[in-house]
């Protein structure tokens, strides 16, 4: 997912300075959609579920992982679809 690749420095090798706080503010706030501090949905989830078992879990940053399942064509499109725009917005045309 490019968004993710973007925050966690896979895009260009730089990783978002307020990663750790973005995903922080994500699981406090149960962001449930997109990406957040470089993170997936289902892998916020898996950490809120973590800490709700273990309350002095410290929440931390990981690599993303894959989801059960996989994406199809369309749901692809439409990440694609977005490519353009955040390009824009990461290089910015005087």
């Amino acid at each position: 997912m490019l968004a993710a690749a973007i925050c966690n420095g896979d895009y260009d090798g730089t990783i978002c300075p307020i990663r750790d706080e973005c995903l922080h503010w994500a699981l406090l706030n149960n962001e449930q959609y997109g990406v957040w501090g470089g993170m997936l949905p289902h892998d916020r989830r898996n950490l809120r579920m973590a800490k709700r078992a273990d309350p002095y879990l410290e929440w931390m940053w990981h690599p993303p992982t894959p989801k059960d399942e996989d994406l199809d064509d369309e749901e692809l499109a439409e990440f694609d679809a977005d490519l353009p725009e955040l390009l824009n917005l990461l290089n910015p045309v005087p």
